[in-house]
């Protein structure tokens, strides 16, 4: 697999995760919350993660993007620092599926950057799936909020 393009987006950005993350990356797996949100059990050393974060983004099976602040100025992005990684990885060509892995640092959680609603509410009981952002009701779907 080949490095992934960068998106942009209104309230934040993903760029491929580059050795220069190594830091922030660290940082992460010190933050019992959030090992325990990403279900992250085993333990590593600073010397795997500095080698993760320069080799991740080209490897098969997988993609992995920084998620940085999606602020502007002038035409470039105001902050490129890691704020949290959200990674696509057991890809499956034959189901069509993959895992979704999204973890923000503890500053940027319940801030408004990943818990943003991504659908509208038609006032039905319509939620949006947090994982897939695919309308469905109430009654079908635990991992869903109301966007009303």
């Amino acid at each position: 697999m080949t490095r992934s393009s960068v998106l942009h987006g209104e309230m934040v950005r993903l760029r491929p995760i580059e050795a220069r993350d190594a830091q922030r990356l660290w940082e992460s797996l010190q933050d019992p919350e959030g090992m325990r949100q990403t279900g992250t059990t085993t333990s590593f050393t600073r010397a795997q993660v500095d080698e993760w974060a320069a080799t991740v983004s080209d490897r098969p099976g997988r993609y992995d993007w920084a998620i940085t602040p999606g602020a502007v100025r002038g035409g470039q992005p105001v902050s490129d620092e890691l704020i949290g990684e959200i990674v696509l990885n057991d890809l499956d060509d034959v189901a069509r599926s993959a895992n979704l892995r999204l973890q923000m640092l503890p500053d940027y959680r319940a801030a408004g950057t990943a818990a943003r609603p991504s659908g509208r509410c038609c006032g039905s009981r319509s939620r949006v799936c947090a994982s897939t952002a695919s309308s469905s009701t109430a009654r079908g779907c635990t991992g869903c909020r109301c966007t009303c």
